[in-house]
């Protein structure tokens, strides 16, 4: 891809639960993303340690969703528990999780943005090592399959010292010519 896909993202509400509950409920995303029901899902977003995201496209089309823990880690270690895209495979997935990479750091004190990938998830693996995460370790045989076998997870993480570095591959990052994506505050989110 030569252009980038222009990113907007937001803070969701709850206006946005049935849309993040239908993406990850695609076929195939159950045991690569996880689900949960409204009430899980209303619980999280109004932790003040969470963040749930939304990426929308230009016109304004919600085109993914992801989900931050631990924002508030005394230690700077904010988690990447969930992130997925409601059209798999669109191009749209690399620009949102630059834009995520980017929001953190410019949004947080995170020293440290890290994730855990299931392992034999090869369109994630590509997309995290292309925006500069390294692997840390496995975590063996922590997950199971829809058919009933153990697999690994692979923990990735990315420093705030990596991320600004001039060479980082990720978009957020202060590269010349490297492109952050449009935050927008959500109105519901104003408080006076």
């Amino acid at each position: 891809m030569t252009q980038t896909t222009p990113v907007r993202l937001r803070r969701a509400d709850e206006d946005d639960i049935a849309f993040i509950m239908q993406t990850e409920r695609q076929p195939g995303f159950d045991w690569l993303v996880g689900s949960w029901d409204a009430a899980k899902h209303r619980e999280i977003m109004a932790e003040a340690s969470s963040a749930y995201l939304v990426a929308t496209d230009a016109g304004g089309t919600r085109r993914g969703f992801a989900i931050l823990r631990q924002i508030d880690d005394a230690d700077g270690n904010v988690y990447l528990q969930r992130v997925a895209m409601a059209q798999a495979g669109g191009g749209f997935g690399r620009p949102f999780l630059g834009g995520i990479i980017g929001w953190v750091f410019d949004q947080t004190r995170a020293h440290r943005f890290w994730l855990l990938m299931k392992q034999g998830n090869a369109r994630a693996d590509h997309v995290y090592r292309s925006l500069g995460f390294t692997e840390e370790g496995t975590l063996r045989q922590t997950q199971i399959a829809p058919d009933g076998t153990r697999l690994d997870a692979l923990m990735f993480s990315m420093l705030r010292p990596e991320w600004q570095s001039p060479g980082s591959q990720s978009p957020g990052s202060q590269s010349p010519g490297s492109q952050r994506p449009e935050w927008q505050s959500h109105a519901h989110s104003a408080t006076t």
